[in-house]
């Protein structure tokens, strides 16, 4: 099963119990918890490896046990053109190629709160930290996979409210009220 469909179930479950759109979803709801992380002294060549194996797009990198970084698979991609040396991957670590200006959130903060400062700081993900300790990431991905829930079940409450009661006794007066066809 893709993690893709994965973190759809994982959404349904959450929003099963919930009707209409959903303008209050906060971050903790949606991210994906413990996630992998890698040291900061991993080869890239390590890191390439991971990337296709894991199947993610984005590792937060620790150093002894604290956030140290984020390193994208865009990151590695430049040591594959055409001036690449081969060499380049077996010296540079995660180190060398994360990201340290880093901005995070709170599993409270408001899903809504979080994207705006994804798309205003150009991300696509986000680490989740309480107390100084990361405890998710939230990514596009997740993002999307959330917005498909609310709008399949916005849907469906759209399609339901079309077929309700209300109606057929509207279309059953009209007929009571224009006497027999002749």
């Amino acid at each position: 099963m893709s993690r893709a469909e994965l973190k759809r179930r994982f959404l349904k479950h959450v929003f099963a119990d919930q009707l209409g759109l959903f303008p209050a979803i906060a971050v903790g709801a949606v991210m994906t918890p413990r996630p992998f992380t890698v040291s900061a002294d991993c080869p890239a060549a390590q890191l390439v490896k991971l990337f296709h194996e894991k199947q993610f797009r984005h590792f937060l990198v620790s150093d002894e046990g604290l956030l140290a970084g984020i390193i994208s698979d865009r990151d590695v991609i430049p040591y594959f053109g055409r001036s690449a040396r081969p060499d380049d991957l077996k010296r540079l670590t995660a180190a060398d190629l994360m990201s340290t200006e880093l901005v995070t959130v709170r599993s409270t903060t408001l899903l809504v709160k979080a994207i705006e400062r994804m798309v205003n700081a150009g991300i696509n993900s986000l680490p989740v930290v309480e107390r100084g300790e990361v405890i998710g990431i939230v990514t596009s991905t997740d993002i999307f996979l959330t917005l498909e829930q609310v709008l399949q079940r916005a849907l469906a409450a759209q399609e339901a409210s079309i077929i309700s009661p209300r109606h057929r006794d509207c279309s059953e007066t009209a007929s009571a009220t224009e006497g027999p066809s002749l």
